[in-house]
C-alpha cells in the first residue's frame, strides 16, 4: 500500500469533510473516531469546535487538518472486501494516532480503491499537536505494511518499498497525481528498481530490464546517472536507496566513546 500525507493550513472543515464523504453512492463503510454526531454536519461542527476551544497556542501556518490517502494497486482490487478495508483503516488509526478526530471512508471512483482519512490537527478536546517526524511516520507505514503481509498475503500487488526518500508531507501536484493513479512516477519507478535487484549482474543487465518497463537511463559525460521516465529525470540518489558507508576509526572511536 502506498500511504501519503497532505497537511492541511486552513480551516477548511466543510469541504473536507464533503469530500471525504462524497461516494455514498457507492456500499461502503465510514469510520468515525472521536465523532459522536452521526450527520456529516454534526462532523463538520465538531472539527471546527475541537480547533476553536482547544488549540491555545495560535500560530501561523499551524496544521489545521491532515487530509491523508491510503491507496492500493489495482491488481488487488478484487481482493478488497469492505470488511478488509475497515481493519486496515481501523489499524491505520490505531498506530497513527487514536487521541485525534478522525473521519474515514473508501473511495471506488478510479481504477484503484483507496481509503481517504481527516486527520484533526490537534488531539480531541487537547491542545497537542497530532504532528509526527518522518521517523515516526516511517515506523507507522512498516508496521501496517507488515500487518497487512500477515493478515491479507494475498494482496501481492500491493506491497512497496518503504525506504529512505518517502516524504511525511506531498507537494500539491504530487498528491494529485497520487489520488488519481494509487502512486506517483517516481514511486512507481523505485519500486520497480527495487524488485529488479538481485536479478542482474552487470549494470548494463539493469538498464536493459528497466528498458522493458519504459525507464530509460541517461547520462552525463559519458557515465549513467539516472534514469527517464514519463518524460521526467530521476537521479540515482533519488530512486535508489544508498547504502550506509563503513564507519571509519574516528567515527568508530566517537561511538565508543559516547557508550
Amino acid at each position: 500500500m502506498i500511504i501519503k500525507i497532505k497537511s492541511i493550513k486552513t480551516k477548511d472543515f466543510g469541504r473536507l469533510v464533503r469530500y471525504i464523504v462524497k461516494d455514498s453512492s457507492y456500499d461502503t463503510f465510514i469510520l468515525r473516531h472521536n465523532l459522536k454526531g452521526t450527520v456529516m454536519t454534526d462532523w463538520i461542527t465538531e472539527f471546527e469546535d475541537n480547533e476553536r476551544k482547544y488549540r491555545t497556542r495560535k500560530r501561523k501556518n499551524a496544521t489545521i487538518l491532515t487530509h491523508e490517502i491510503m491507496s492500493f494497486a489495482k491488481e488487488d482490487t478484487e481482493h478488497l472486501s469492505l470488511a478488509i478495508l475497515k481493519e486496515l483503516a481501523r489499524r491505520y488509526i490505531d498506530l497513527r494516532g487514536r487521541e485525534a478526530i478522525v473521519l474515514a471512508t473508501p473511495h471506488f471512483d478510479q481504477d484503484h480503491t483507496h481509503i481517504h482519512f481527516l486527520f484533526s490537527g490537534i488531539k480531541y478536546k487537547s491542545n497537542a499537536s497530532m504532528r509526527m517526524s518522518k521517523k515516526q511516520f516511517k515506523k507507522i507505514k512498516q508496521e501496517i505494511q507488515q500487518y497487512q503481509l500477515d493478515q491479507y498475503p494475498e494482496l501481492t500487488h500491493s506491497v512497496v518499498w518503504h525506504g529512505k526518500g518517502n516524504q511525511t508531507v506531498v507537494n500539491d501536484k504530487e498528491y494529485r497525481v497520487i489520488s488519481r493513479q494509487g502512486e506517483s512516477d517516481k514511486q512507481k519507478v523505485r519500486r520497480i528498481i527495487k524488485k529488479l535487484q538481485g536479478t542482474f549482474n552487470t549494470d548494463q543487465e539493469l538498464y536493459e530490464k528497466l528498458k522493458d518497463h519504459n525507464i530509460i537511463p541517461y547520462t552525463r559525460s559519458g557515465k549513467v546517472v539516472g534514469v527517464i521516465y514519463n518524460k521526467r529525470k530521476y537521479r540515482w540518489r533519488v530512486v535508489i536507496e544508498k547504502k550506509r558507508r563503513p564507519l571509519r576509526g574516528k567515527d568508530r572511536r566517537n561511538i565508543e566513546k559516547n557508550r
